[in-house]
């Protein structure tokens, strides 16, 4: 029996012994296994495990933080956002509360913070018999216009609002008529010869009068908000001026070089390029200005409207409704004006209005332009020589020009005026204050361009200069 007890025991730890070794083996197995797997694995299991027990921790922190910071802003702040809907303002004291509009609806509110816990909503406040601290400021100044709108109605646009944005625009494009004491190199002269070239190159390309005044307008302004430009510069400064008004303007606008070439030369393609970012900078991209051709197709719109026997206000002001010759000619009159540097002291709707004074009547201008006469007789009597000028030089002929629809031909810019027609004008000019001067009248000034009596015609410039 003992022997027998012996052989059990020494079989069972022989037995033990084999699966001691069989997990032994297997283990080796496993490590062997797990050592050849890639390093790049092991370090995404490790991160992994590493974000998932730090996850919770972090995501603690943040709240905490989160609620201190809301804790500190509502014990900082005066007041807090009641509902979600407005965030009241706080009161400014000094100039600036002066251009707020306060709500006032009974008592004072003595302090904010003595209304939190039992503060209404906000339509509620609204509606309650308190002050109400909340500040709404009008951040679109109101323009104040003193022209009465002339403008028909129209069934596309509201005509007092579209009269109101165009008189509005004016005084923000602004140019003064003394730059030229900012640039030492320049002279009033050498405007007029560039402003004479860039017609010409106009009329070459068959660009737009709109493009012209355009590109008078960006030249007036650069040199208006710029110092010391020197005189090799001022045709490069006319060239990129042109280049964008054409780009703004014209359906078809000539390429950059042909612009670098009709400078002969003088301004490269480069130059012109460079010249535009700095001429843009400059004018703030303020590149849509009413200008003087602008208000005279408007006036004169306005006055085919309202003399006409059965107006159309569906069709008004889409296409031109007026004598092409009409607009020609008084197109005549300010392109030579617009040669002289002290055009710059008026608004370009009081020249448009003063041009159509020559060419009709005081009624009809002062009727289509909304002004007074007194506000444009200044400048009436300024264009008196520019106007005895294109009488005695001659009226110019609509022209026609290729690729061009007769519809818009007397759109195109003609270079009609030159240097010389202007130095006429100024000759003209001093005979014209001598004679107003024996004006007992002188706002009643007209008829200059009216046909010279028989008697007259050997000197046409003896007319007469003051009306019976």
């Amino acid at each position: 029996m003992v022997k027998n007890r012996k052989a059990e025991t020494a079989k069972k730890v022989e037995g033990s012994k084999l699966t001691t070794t069989a997990r032994s083996a297997s283990s080796s197995k496993k490590t062997k296994k797990r050592a050849r797997e890639p390093e790049s694995e092991k370090k995404e299991n490790s991160a992994t495990v590493e974000q998932d027990t730090l996850a919770p921790k972090r995501q603690c922190t943040m709240d905490s933080n989160i609620g201190n910071r809301r804790q500190k802003f509502h014990e900082k702040s005066d007041w807090r956002p009641t509902d979600g809907q407005m965030f009241p303002t706080p009161l400014k004291d000094g100039p600036d509360a002066e251009n707020d509009d306060v709500i006032v609806l009974g008592k004072p509110l003595t302090s904010p913070r003595c209304l939190r816990s039992k503060r209404p909503g906000a339509l509620q406040e609204i509606n309650s018999d308190e002050t109400s601290h909340y500040q709404f400021r009008n951040i679109f100044t109101p323009c104040s216009v003193l022209r009465p709108s002339p403008l028909p109605t129209l069934s596309w646009a509201d005509s007092d609002e579209l009269w109101k944005s165009m008189v509005c625009k004016e005084p923000a494009y602004e140019r003064h008529s003394t730059y030229m004491d900012k640039h030492a190199d320049l002279q009033p002269r050498m405007r007029s010869i560039l402003l004479d070239w860039i017609m010409e190159v106009c009329e070459v390309y068959a660009l737009h009068r709109e493009t012209f005044y355009l590109a008078v307008d960006y030249i007036d302004r650069y040199l208006t908000n710029t110092k010391n430009i020197h005189k090799t510069r001022l045709q490069l400064v006319g060239v990129t001026a042109l280049f964008i008004a054409a780009k703004l303007e014209e359906i078809y606008p000539p390429k950059l070089s042909d612009f670098a070439y009709v400078t002969d030369g003088a301004c490269t393609e480069e130059e012109i390029l460079s010249q535009e970012l700095l001429m843009l900078s400059t004018l703030k991209w303020s590149l849509s200005p009413i200008t003087a051709i602008a208000w005279l197709n408007v006036y004169l719109q306005t006055a085919h409207t309202a003399f006409s026997p059965n107006p159309n206000p569906s069709t008004a002001f889409f296409l031109p409704q007026y004598p092409q010759e009409t607009f020609v000619h008084i197109a005549q009159l300010l392109d030579l004006c617009i040669l002289d540097i002290e055009s710059l002291d008026f608004n370009p709707g009081v020249i448009a209005a003063s041009a159509l004074y020559h060419f009709s009547s005081r009624e009809l201008a002062t009727q289509v332009s909304g002004y007074q006469f007194q506000d444009i007789a200044p400048c009436v009597h300024w264009l008196a020589p520019f106007a005895i000028t294109v009488r005695d030089t001659g009226l110019q002929p609509l022209k026609q020009f290729k690729r061009v629809a007769d519809s818009d031909a007397h759109n195109i810019q003609m270079h009609v005026n030159n240097i010389d027609i202007l130095d006429a004008a100024f000759e003209n000019r001093n005979q014209v204050q001598t004679q107003l001067a024996m004006c007992q009248s002188p706002t009643e000034i007209g008829g200059f361009m009216t046909p010279p009596k028989s008697g007259q015609k050997n000197d046409p410039h003896q007319e007469r200069m003051c009306s019976s």
